[in-house]
């Protein structure tokens, strides 16, 4: 995992105990007869059609998920079904690390690999599935539909606990470093300070609260996950050291950019970073050459993240707004964009548990009535998603006003905020979370 912080600041700890740990508290009290409600009048898991899957993880936030390449052993299990269709484009989801991955009693979880070839429409659909050393089409029927359900289980846990994850703690390191290094009134201080807010100590007891949804204690309401606690941990560190040998799983190191996401989604987020580095263009335009506390921030925090430029590589070319830009983008659009979409996916579709085992060799098909989840797991599901993966605003990012000394970068900040109602009103993809809802910082 990235750099743990630790002696977070009282007024921090504060903070973040007013306005986000009362939040937590106020809705355990009063949405568990809604989250029951909710789960008796809702089927869980939910039927999904084979178009639904694909589209599920093509037009949401969920499109992280998907690989655009396939390494070797892909090319081995898929080789018939790709063998139909020489010259096309393919794609993956790829949820091997369930593989060790130890289960709570009486739930299940597989290790799945699913192809998407991309059609004449541009859209990808789901051609195949290999789960538990099977191979599977849509002409296996009933072995069929339930391998769906595997897959978006393992859907839902890798976007909560293992592909979001490079968007929350690796950051740390950087606000930490900021608040230390940084005098308060330098401009790149002053360009982070409402985008670092709540961050530090909302990833802290994230990481090691008693309370906290990783946990996923049975004697708490919101515990979702189908996965021990240990095991949960254990995914959300591959969500970070990766997997070797596996493209859907990298080894995180920082970039300068966006990593490319396909579809609308990737365009959806581009559209935000470009506005953010045209605006750190002109605040570094207004730095000094030879800023020795810029020289010190760069260098410590490159000691800390694998891939973040020392004071030598920052200062090349347009390397030092573009990192500007990339920490504002990943702690406002980036993360508030994955909750804000995955929190409105109906949670029948993205089941966390599962109640029957997935189909293997030489196993008869799961029959259509055996009950593959429970009214208690929607209602823990749904408690989850109201406390930790949907959206809840505090600070909005068209609200922020930095306090720069410079007149010349107070006025750059309000073009800023004004550039982002420009890029709202031109944007040609679905918007994944309104421009009044995308926060300020890191805070849920």
């Amino acid at each position: 995992m990235p750099p743990g912080v630790l002696h977070i600041p009282w007024r921090e700890r504060l903070d973040f105990a007013w306005h986000v740990s009362l939040r937590y508290a106020r809705q355990i009290a009063t949405h568990w007869p809604v989250a029951i409600v909710r789960a008796l009048r809702h089927p869980y898991p939910e039927a999904v059609t084979d178009d639904g899957v694909a589209s599920i993880l093509y037009d949401t936030s969920m499109a992280k998920l998907l690989c655009p390449t396939l390494d070797p052993p892909d090319e081995v299990r898929f080789a018939e079904v790709m063998r139909r269709s020489p010259g096309a484009r393919w794609a993956k989801t790829d949820f091997s690390a369930y593989e060790g991955l130890q289960c709570c009693e009486g739930m299940y979880a597989a290790a799945t690999v699913s192809l998407f070839q991309f059609g004449d429409d541009g859209r990808p659909h789901l051609r195949a599935i290999a789960i538990g050393g099977r191979t599977l089409t849509p002409a296996d029927g009933e072995a069929w539909e339930l391998a769906k359900l595997f897959v978006l289980q393992g859907a839902g846990h890798h976007m909560v606990n293992c592909h979001h994850i490079p968007l929350h703690f690796p950051l740390d390191t950087v606000n930490a470093v900021t608040k230390s290094v940084l005098p308060p009134a330098h401009p790149v201080a002053a360009l982070f300070a409402p985008h670092f807010r709540f961050s530090l100590s909302l990833d802290e007891a994230a990481l090691y609260s008693q309370f906290s949804v990783l946990r996923n204690r049975e004697l708490f309401i919101y515990s979702p996950f189908a996965l021990e606690e240990s095991s949960v941990y254990r995914l959300t560190r591959i969500g970070y050291a990766g997997l070797p040998g596996n493209c859907a799983y990298p080894t995180w190191r920082f970039s300068p950019k966006p990593e490319p996401v396909l579809g609308d989604f990737g365009t959806f987020l581009n559209r935000y970073y470009d506005a953010m580095l045209a605006f750190t263009q002109e605040v570094v335009a207004e730095l000094p050459a030879d800023d020795a506390a810029l020289a010190q921030w760069a260098d410590t925090i490159a000691g800390f993240l694998p891939g973040f430029p020392d004071s030598t590589a920052i200062r090349r070319d347009d390397m030092l707004p573009r990192v500007l830009a990339k920490i504002m983008w990943s702690a406002t659009v980036a993360h508030g964009a994955d909750h804000y979409d995955y929190g409105r996916i109906p949670i029948g579709k993205i089941p966390m548990r599962l109640r029957v085992p997935p189909p293997g060799v030489g196993d008869a098909p799961n029959a259509k009535h055996v009950k593959r989840g429970r009214w208690s797991d929607a209602m823990r599901h749904e408690m989850a998603r109201v406390l930790f993966f949907k959206e809840e605003t505090l600070t909005r990012l068209i609200d922020v006003r930095h306090d720069f000394a410079s007149p010349s970068l107070t006025a750059a900040s309000r073009r800023f905020v004004a550039s982002l109602h420009a890029v709202d009103a031109a944007l040609t993809v679905r918007r994944f979370i309104p421009l009044d809802q995308i926060p300020a910082s890191i805070q849920y």
